[in-house]
């Protein structure tokens, strides 16, 4: 028997498990994504800002200007009781998030620094039932090795990064974003130019 694929809520946040689950679609900004899968909501609130959709609902009318807001999140049913996505919604004011094709440069930029790629590695401890993302790990834990296979070797190699699953890849790039990138003194920015 197959495992049922969760399904993803965009939500507001009222206050500690209190969400108000509104009907998107009836925005000027839904463009027939599937707004129960992770990868749906992303492609909708990636091109809006927090500010720009919240002034949206309430010009239509979508919520009552007395409602409390507390922000925006992403949500999923489990045994009955929502819980939040840790990692929460990506709006187009995050823009420290990286790309797939970015966190690749990335690590192939900083190939060299393995206390960089060590710390990589270390966000990417969790087990996942992903065989991509444990393929993706383990080239990052021997990159020394696939750095013998020269520039395109290596590319080629950290390519494996996008086909992972969906969920794990995009936890991935919001924790090097967040963890490495934001706090490591534009480390990224300046290795990029």
């Amino acid at each position: 028997m197959s495992k049922e694929k969760q399904k993803y809520l965009l939500a507001i946040k009222r206050g500690n498990n209190d969400y108000l689950l509104l009907e998107w679609n009836l925005t000027s900004f839904y463009d027939n994504e599937d707004m129960t899968s992770l990868e749906g909501i992303d492609k909708f609130t990636k091109k809006i800002t927090r500010t720009d959709l919240l002034l949206e609902i309430l010009k239509l009318n979508i919520i009552d200007l007395n409602e409390r807001f507390n922000n925006f999140t992403i949500i999923y049913l489990v045994n009955g009781k929502y819980h939040e996505l840790k990692e929460g919604a990506i709006f187009k004011d995050d823009t420290s998030i990286l790309t797939e094709d970015l966190l690749i440069d990335f690590i192939y930029s900083n190939s060299n620094n393995k206390k960089l790629m060590n710390m990589i590695y270390n966000l990417l401890v969790p087990k996942v039932d992903d065989q991509e993302f444990t393929k993706f790990k383990y080239i990052i834990k021997n990159i020394d090795f696939f750095k013998q296979k020269g520039e395109n070797g290596l590319k080629a190699s950290l390519s494996i990064f996008k086909n992972i699953k969906y969920e794990n890849k995009r936890s991935i790039l919001i924790k090097i974003s967040n963890r490495i990138i934001v706090n490591s003194d534009n480390t990224f920015s300046s290795k990029k130019n």
